[in-house]
């Protein structure tokens, strides 16, 4: 039977490269590794943050949407997908991305403090306030959601 992800040691490889800031050799292995893992969602989403740390926005987003559609209940590949739509200037659909990572994963601070960054660019700050307070109270000492709620406040 053949698996569908590398091995834990592959993986951990991938995981250093990104970590260690080498984002093109990130890029080229994961490239690799799905040549022989074509079903690998993990990687996936690896090359999808190895795209976002190389500015290659529209590449992230494709990877991501691959993930995803491997995948529809991955929680990281909508989150992952939907930040990446945040920086390309698409809040709509980073909206949407972030909704559904919420809906499998209802505590997920990071998706509610950044649906409230794509609420308030979408000129929704009461709705945005929302999601930076659920974020709040998710997670105590989420300081990104503090900030933001401030400016929304602002």
């Amino acid at each position: 039977m053949k698996t569908t992800d590398p091995s834990q040691a592959q993986l951990n490889t991938l995981t250093e490269l990104y970590r260690s800031g080498q984002m093109v050799n990130t890029e080229e292995l994961c490239k690799e590794l799905l040549h022989i893992f074509p079903q690998s969602v993990i990687v996936f989403n690896i090359l999808g943050a190895a795209l976002l740390g190389q500015r290659k926005l529209l590449a992230a987003v494709k990877t991501y949407k691959k993930a995803i559609q491997l995948n529809p209940d991955c929680v990281d590949s909508y989150y992952n997908c939907g930040n990446a739509l945040l920086m390309i200037g698409q809040p709509v659909d980073a909206v949407k991305n972030y909704k559904k990572a919420i809906l499998l994963k209802p505590d997920h601070v990071e998706a509610f403090s950044n649906l409230g960054i794509a609420l308030f660019e979408l000129g929704q700050p009461s709705e945005a306030v929302k999601c930076y307070e659920k974020a709040i109270q998710l997670k105590h000492d989420h300081v990104e959601a503090f900030s933001n709620l401030g400016n929304a406040y602002r």
